[in-house]
């Protein structure tokens, strides 16, 4: 299957529709400075798709993601 880029207009699109007025959750409890870190993780196999245009909108608020297999359940 060949790849698809998703474009930069789409990717705006998307910011746009989700935080149009702000993050009411981040406004209210005062954490918009504050460093987080996320970890998406599935309990079975699965096939991950759009982490490509994912980790674009990531990047667009500073965050520095990294795409790799998830660490061993026995670590």
């Amino acid at each position: 299957m060949k790849p698809v880029r998703v474009p930069e207009a789409y990717i705006d699109r998307l910011i746009a529709e989700d935080v149009g007025f702000g993050d009411l959750t981040t406004t209210a409890l005062g954490i918009g400075d504050a460093a987080a870190a996320i970890r998406f993780t599935a309990r079975h196999p699965v096939i991950a798709c759009a982490n490509e245009a994912a980790t674009r909108v990531f990047r667009r608020f500073g965050a520095q993601p990294r795409l790799g297999p998830a660490p061993s359940a026995a670590a």
